[in-house]
C-alpha cells in the first residue's frame, strides 16, 4: 500500500487532540472565555460526570448570550450547543471531514463507546493530516505531466498547494 493510501485510511485517534480542556454547565461564560483565551481555542467541550453533554464555542458565547443580553456571569449551560455531532476514535478521518462538511462545523468531538470525551478534531488537524498526501499527489502528477506536456501545471493542483501553504506549510516540514 502506498503512502497516499495509508494517509487516506488514518483513524481519528491518530490526529485528534487528546489533552482537551473541558467546561461544565455551571461555569460562567467569563470563566470559559478566559480558558479559551489562555488555551488559544475556539471551542470547549462541556462534560458532566465524565460524559460529553455539549460544546460551547466563542461564537455561542457572543451570539447566544452576550447579544441576547445575558451577562458574562451567565452559565455555560445557557449558551452551549447540546446537539452533538461526534466520531469515535477508530473512525476514519474522512468520516470526521464528511461530518464537518455536512453539518457545517469546524470541530468534532471524539467520543468513546461509553460517551466519554477522548479528544477533539479541528478542521486544521484534518488539513495537517491530509496536506502531505496532497503534495504527494501533486508531485506525482507533475512528474507525469512533465513527461507528457512540460508546459503547464494544472490549476487545481496549484490551488491545493496554496491551501497547504496557508495552513502553515505543515506538509513541507
Amino acid at each position: 500500500m502506498d503512502e497516499t493510501s495509508v494517509k487516506a485510511r488514518m483513524r481519528c485517534r491518530e490526529i485528534m487532540t487528546s489533552s482537551v480542556k473541558t467546561a461544565t454547565r455551571d461555569m460562567t461564560l467569563q470563566d470559559v472565555a478566559a480558558l479559551m483565551r489562555d488555551g488559544d481555542v475556539g471551542a470547549m467541550p462541556v462534560v458532566e460526570d465524565g460524559k460529553l453533554v455539549g460544546i460551547v464555542t466563542d461564537r455561542d458565547i457572543v451570539v447566544r448570550s452576550i447579544a441576547a443580553g445575558h451577562g458574562a456571569d451567565s452559565s455555560v449551560g445557557k449558551a452551549m450547543t447540546s446537539e452533538i455531532f461526534s466520531v469515535k476514535p477508530d473512525d476514519f478521518v474522512f468520516e470526521a471531514i464528511r461530518l464537518m462538511g455536512d453539518k457545517q462545523i469546524r470541530r468534532v468531538p471524539v467520543v468513546n463507546d461509553d460517551g466519554e470525551l477522548a479528544g477533539i478534531i479541528a478542521m486544521a488537524d484534518t488539513i495537517k493530516a491530509s496536506a502531505p498526501a496532497a503534495l504527494d499527489v501533486r508531485r506525482g502528477h507533475r512528474e507525469r505531466r512533465h513527461r507528457q506536456r512540460p508546459r503547464h501545471a494544472p490549476q487545481r493542483l496549484r490551488v491545493v498547494e496554496r491551501e497547504v501553504a496557508r495552513a502553515g506549510g505543515a506538509a513541507r516540514n
